[in-house]
């Protein structure tokens, strides 16, 4: 299986986004658009946390997962399921296209351990600055992959992307 960060940033409001009913599912469906134009295929999940659902519980337990460089390398990033409640194996870094995106934030409304951090823009259904969203930020294997801070919802975010 694989995971990547999107190479396109998007604002709070990721139902608008993917157009979708909520915000998990347009993550969701903003995850597959761009693993097809990316030509990887499969089934996406996006690593995201809302009131009602956890990342961690929405993904299903069928890794290791692998980051794929642009020369075709793959990097194996997280073992399973249990691994995602820690730190990656490696840098989680790479895009659909498997550029390099250290460094940038991406949209998690998820706390270290993969539960909900209480800070996810309303359950990604808003885009305005009276709400927040919790990010992670690609780089060192470290607990930051998934809580390194938050942004306000008016600003424009990657994701993170799981085949399942």
């Amino acid at each position: 299986m694989r995971v990547f960060i999107t190479s396109t940033a998007y604002r709070g409001d990721l139902a608008a986004a993917g157009q979708a009913a909520d915000g998990l599912a347009g993550g969701d469906k903003l995850c597959n658009r761009a693993a097809q134009a990316s030509l990887k295929g499969g089934t996406w999940k996006a690593w995201l946390s809302s009131s009602s659902s956890s990342s961690l519980s929405r993904l299903q337990d069928v890794g290791p997962w692998y980051q794929e460089r642009y020369d075709g390398t793959v990097v194996r990033t997280f073992n399973n399921a249990a691994n995602l409640s820690t730190a990656p194996l490696v840098p989680l870094v790479y895009d659909e296209n498997g550029a390099n995106m250290s460094g940038v934030p991406y949209w998690t409304g998820t706390s270290t351990g993969g539960g909900a951090s209480g800070d996810s823009c309303n359950g990604f259904m808003s885009s305005s600055s009276i709400y927040q969203g919790t990010t992670g930020t690609s780089g060192p294997p470290t607990a930051g992959w998934t809580d390194s801070s938050w942004h306000y919802c008016d600003g424009s975010m990657r994701l993170l992307c799981f085949e399942q």
